[in-house]
Formats: C-alpha cells, sequence, structure tokens
C-alpha cells in the first residue's frame, strides 16, 4: 500500500492489519501494538491533521471558506482608536 506523508493505513483500511504498509504496522507496534489502541488513533490522527495544515500553509490544498472565515476579519470602518488620545 502507497500513500501519502501524513496519511496512515489505518485512515484508509481501518484496523485491517494484514493489508497496512510496512511504516504504518511498525510505527503502530512500536507506538502501542494493541487493536483499536486509542493512543495510536491519537497519534495518527495529529500527525494527518498537522500534515492537512502543512499543505494548505504551502498551497497543496485548498483551504475551506469556513476556515477562511474564521481567520479573517472584516474591515473596520471606523476603528475605535482613531479618535483616542494617546
Amino acid at each position: 500500500m502507497n500513500h501519502a506523508h501524513g496519511v496512515h493505513c489505518m485512515h484508509i483500511l481501518g484496523w485491517n492489519l494484514r493489508r497496512w504498509c510496512r511504516g504504518c504496522h511498525r510505527h503502530w507496534e512500536e507506538t502501542c501494538g494493541k487493536v483499536g489502541c486509542a493512543n495510536y488513533e491519537r497519534v495518527a490522527n495529529q500527525t494527518l491533521s498537522r500534515q492537512v495544515v502543512l499543505d494548505m500553509q504551502d498551497g497543496r490544498l485548498d483551504i475551506p471558506r469556513e476556515i477562511l472565515d474564521l481567520v479573517t476579519t472584516p474591515e473596520v470602518s471606523d476603528p475605535w482608536w482613531r479618535d483616542s488620545e494617546f
């Protein structure tokens, strides 16, 4: 099985360990080695989340409008500090 960096076989195949690639299987064994291990799922999900954000930052993935709306601010037509005395 070949998959993109940051994606784990668990994301594609679930807990079907027989079909996992060697790298994912070794990582799972080193992380916890138990089928259904919540810690391994957490680590795999964190790795995937980080990779998605990095790919959006580098322009390899489009940033969804919902995320852009969270991080952009509307233009301020009358800022409160304009008439303040400093």
